[in-house]
């Protein structure tokens, strides 16, 4: 299980708003991401250092954003990552149980980290293109 806080310069509502559409979150979370399709329940397309992978889910949405995976293709496991506010910041916390899943939570902390530099720049894009 891995744990990581990102701070934000946004309200932790529309932050929040923004990480539970998969269109938005998934690019920016999901490890080795290529592509999805999908809303609620979604499918994504993916590359974890040499494996490729399918993985499959539904996102749960409330006061906890919850995104729910399987690995139905290339890699096995499953999983789940939530996204919470503490003040004015966002933790993400993933746990993942499955084939190479070192590799997948340490990918997954580096991608938020990376996702850190570029965060507050992304949600007022997002927030202009939605008129948030």
């Amino acid at each position: 299980m891995k744990e990581v806080q990102l701070n934000v310069k946004h309200e932790v509502e529309v932050v929040l708003e923004l990480f539970s559409d998969p269109d938005f979150a998934l690019p920016r979370i999901i490890p080795g991401y290529e592509s999805h399709t999908g809303k609620d329940t979604f499918q994504v397309i993916g590359v974890l250092g040499l494996y490729p992978y399918i993985m499959e889910g539904r996102v749960f949405k409330g006061s906890v954003i919850k995104y729910v995976f399987r690995m139905i293709d290339g890699l096995k496991g499953a999983g789940n990552i939530e996204i919470s506010s503490i003040e004015n910041s966002i933790k993400f916390l993933v746990d993942y149980e499955g084939d190479s899943k070192s590799m997948f939570e340490s990918s997954f902390e580096k991608g938020i980290k990376k996702l850190s530099k570029s965060i507050n720049e992304d949600i007022r894009l997002e927030r202009i293109k939605r008129k948030i």
